[in-house]
């Protein structure tokens, strides 16, 4: 079984209106050492995100569940904690930064089926992913962590994600984010 993690750290409007890094951080630490041992984690190398994460799974011993895309066109400016991934795919760059952008995004969303997706603070990369993500996992649930604030927040504002009121109200008040992932990934 696979989850796909999106995530980032706002850094502009309207996303950093309600941004609380320390939960974004709490977030991704509380998802991997949840879930790392049971189920592979996808995501893209957002450079705020692939340190941490880098860091989570290798304390854990467990580095070789984890697989991160990158697109050619930031290979100069990636964090050195990418390389460290043994599972980690580069893909093409294209022409300009959006370009690029989307198909890593296509080719991390289509690499393998998914119980699940995780959506994490971010900005506009997130949303554009979880709107990938529900076209090509129609089944699968999405999670918009909302207390994490930034995009997942906005997703979670508009409606998206489970529509079981117990797991959004979770979503958007738990704070424990092991207890929100035993819950949600038993």
């Amino acid at each position: 079984m696979a989850v796909f993690l999106s995530a980032g750290v706002p850094d502009h409007a309207p996303f950093d209106a309600q941004l609380d890094p320390a939960s974004i951080r709490k977030a991704v630490q509380g998802l991997i050492a949840t879930i790392i041992r049971n189920r592979h984690v996808v995501f893209g190398g957002h450079p705020a995100i692939s340190p941490l994460l880098q860091h989570i799974a290798r304390t854990l011993n467990a580095i070789v569940y984890v697989t991160i895309f990158q697109s050619e066109y930031f290979r100069a400016v990636a964090p050195p904690e990418a390389s460290a991934f043994p599972y980690l795919h580069w893909t093409p760059a294209r022409s300009t930064k959006e370009e690029s952008l989307r198909v890593m995004r296509e080719a991390m969303i289509n690499f393998m089926p998914f119980e699940a997706a995780v959506l994490v603070g971010g900005m506009e990369g997130v949303i554009e992913e979880a709107r990938l993500f529900q076209d090509a996992h129609r089944l699968a649930p999405a999670y918009p962590v909302a207390s994490t604030g930034g995009a997942a927040r906005m997703l979670w504002e508009r409606g998206f994600g489970p529509a079981d009121p117990a797991v959004r109200g979770m979503l958007m008040s738990k704070t424990r984010y092991r207890v929100l992932f035993r819950h949600l990934f038993p």
